[in-house]
């Protein structure tokens, strides 16, 4: 084989893979040629495409992190590409949610049940007390925000995530559960009050990227 027709038969077949990749990109569908039913379930329900997801990867958004992204994005009333900026920038996600003068309460949803040892214990005191002062991890806003993107996409008792995170389930594993048995295991769960986080107070940021209440 010649060198120019070994050059052009390399370029074929480099032109070939990126039209297969673009199309798995436009699709949603992975390497193993299966649908990816994370993505799936995001475009359906934060309304956004596989481009913009990909868009999300490629600036180092992991998988756990884009609802976090689309969820502020959606909230603020901007691009996703916007968050991606102010996050690449150095900031938190509590602190991105300052940077669009978002209150932190959005990122609860009211669970039924013990949370006691869980990743949500520590978070949710705040919201049980209404402590003037909210301040969450980055782990605890991926927590919640996925928490109440999977249990009302899927509408299942955010205990059943909880249970299932606290055993040491990754979001995409219990989204893809749900996914291809969307009549799964139901849970047992302790009930009480846990308020309602309409009646929040206003809260506004910190210089530090904290954010306070105000009466």
């Amino acid at each position: 084989m010649s060198k120019h027709r070994f050059i052009f038969v390399v370029l074929v077949l480099t032109a070939m893979m990126v039209t297969i990749v673009q199309a798995q990109i436009n699709t949603g569908i992975g390497n193993n040629g299966i649908p990816d039913s994370f993505h799936t379930a995001l475009k359906d329900y934060f309304k956004v495409s596989e481009q913009q997801i990909y868009s999300c990867q490629q600036s180092g958004i992991q998988d756990e992190e884009l609802p976090v992204v689309f969820f502020i994005a959606q909230r603020a009333n901007v691009d996703p590409d916007a968050v991606v900026v102010v996050h690449s920038s150095g900031l938190n996600w509590m602190q991105v949610a300052a940077h669009f003068h978002l209150n932190p309460w959005i990122f609860f949803i009211p669970i039924q049940g013990d949370l006691k040892n869980t990743p949500y214990a520590r978070g949710y005191s705040y919201y049980q007390s209404r402590k003037q002062r909210v301040d969450l991890t980055d782990n605890e806003i991926i927590n919640f925000v996925n928490l109440k993107f999977i249990s009302e996409h899927y509408d299942r008792a955010p205990q059943e995530i909880v249970q299932m995170r606290t055993a040491g389930k990754s979001f995409w594993d219990i989204n893809d559960s749900y996914a291809r048995n969307k009549d799964g295991a139901q849970w047992d769960v302790k009930t009480f009050n846990t308020g309602d986080p309409d009646d929040a107070p206003t809260v506004t940021p910190s210089r530090h990227g904290h954010r306070h209440s105000q009466q």
